[in-house]
């Protein structure tokens, strides 16, 4: 007897890809059924047509938020890997599997004031909460400090949703996250980007007296 899936599987097609800047892409698809999640959680997707031997499914973060239609997700494509080149060459129409749904970030936070850390790309689950947020009329106030080395991936709609969006870069970051702590001592920290500037985020928040925070690690992801 075939075994059951272990997580419920839901078929996306491919609507379209649209170019960033440099290797970022955001991917847009639109679900054959009804997808369940929550602002901040990340899916695995499995693409078909891999070359035997090779991994078919990666780990991406929302960017859309649950009540909208089509299913985002923001794509650093730099790796240009097996997998990366399959998912750049789908055509509309095409379909991916989507399961798995996780988190490692709650949402929304206990307290009515968020601080959200973004290395790169790490801004996309934090772009789902706020427009959650938004949609929602959820009473959080919501700080995104975005560090990037000059494109600033969602910039625009950030400084919409946001209650305050500060771009920064490695020169000034220290500065920025020492002002965010000391003005938001109490707030919910979330921190989102590669393995290692998640780790090294969390130690300066615990040097700053933050010794609570919730962090989503891209895995394969590289420092910018």
């Amino acid at each position: 007897m075939e075994e059951k899936p272990q997580w419920p599987e839901t078929t996306l097609a491919f609507v379209r890809r649209i170019r960033e800047f440099g290797d970022i892409y955001t991917y847009v698809f639109r679900p054959v059924n009804p997808v369940s999640y929550i602002a901040g959680q990340y899916g695995h997707l499995r693409l078909a047509g891999m070359p035997e031997g090779v991994r078919s499914v990666r780990e991406f973060s929302f960017v859309s938020a649950p009540h909208e239609a089509d299913i985002v997700f923001g794509v650093d494509s730099s790796s240009r890997s097996d997998y990366q080149q399959t998912l750049s060459a789908l055509k509309e129409g095409d379909t991916v599997t989507l399961f798995k749904i996780k988190n490692h970030m709650t949402w929304p936070p206990t307290t009515q004031n968020a601080v959200m850390i973004a290395g790169g790309v790490g801004i996309t689950p934090f772009i789902s909460m706020l427009r959650d947020r938004a949609h929602r009329s959820l009473p959080v106030k919501a700080t995104l400090l975005h560090v990037a080395r000059a494109d600033y991936l969602y910039r625009e709609e950030a400084t919409r949703l946001a209650d305050a969006y500060i771009p920064l870069t490695r020169s000034n970051f220290l500065e920025g996250l020492a002002r965010a702590t000391a003005f938001k001592p109490d707030a919910h920290y979330y921190i989102a980007g590669s393995p290692s500037f998640v780790e090294g985020v969390g130690k300066l928040l615990v040097e700053h007296g933050i010794t609570t925070y919730e962090s989503d690690p891209f895995k394969g992801l590289e420092d910018f």
